[in-house]
C-alpha cells in the first residue's frame, strides 16, 4: 500500500499548489489533469503491463477513472479563498467500505482517495 501513500501525497501536493497559486493551479488542471493527458498517462503506465490481460486492464481503467474523477472534481471545488471543502460523508463512507473490501485494487483505490481527501 506504499504506492497509495505516494499517490495521495502527489494529489495533496496538487491541492496545496491550488491554495498558494491560482495561476499554477489552472496550468496543472489544463495541462496535466486534462482528460486527454490523463488517458495518455494511463496508457503509458498500464497498457504494456496488462497487454495480455484485457480484463485486468479494464479494472485498472475503472479504478484510475474513479480516482481521477473524484480528485479532479474535488480540486475544482476550491473556493475563492482556496480552502478545500472536505466531503465528510464521503470520508465516512470510505471508512465503512474499508471493512468490507476483499479486492486489493479496491483497497488501493480507496486508500488513495482517503489519503488525498480525508
Amino acid at each position: 500500500m506504499e504506492e497509495a501513500s505516494h499517490s495521495a501525497l502527489a494529489w495533496r501536493t496538487l491541492f496545496w499548489v491550488c491554495t498558494v497559486n491560482e495561476k499554477a493551479c489552472n496550468v496543472v488542471k489544463s495541462e496535466v489533469l486534462d482528460a486527454t493527458e490523463l488517458e495518455l498517462r494511463f496508457q503509458y503506465r498500464f497498457a504494456k503491463l496488462f497487454q495480455n490481460k484485457p480484463e485486468a486492464l479494464e479494472e485498472m481503467r475503472m479504478a484510475w477513472n474513479e480516482i481521477t474523477h473524484k480528485l479532479v472534481t474535488s480540486l475544482d471545488t476550491f473556493n475563492n479563498t482556496a480552502e478545500m471543502k472536505m466531503d465528510y460523508k464521503f470520508c465516512l463512507e470510505m471508512e465503512q467500505e474499508v471493512e468490507s473490501q476483499t479486492n486489493i485494487l479496491s483497497d488501493l483505490t480507496n486508500s488513495i482517495l482517503r489519503g488525498a481527501l480525508c
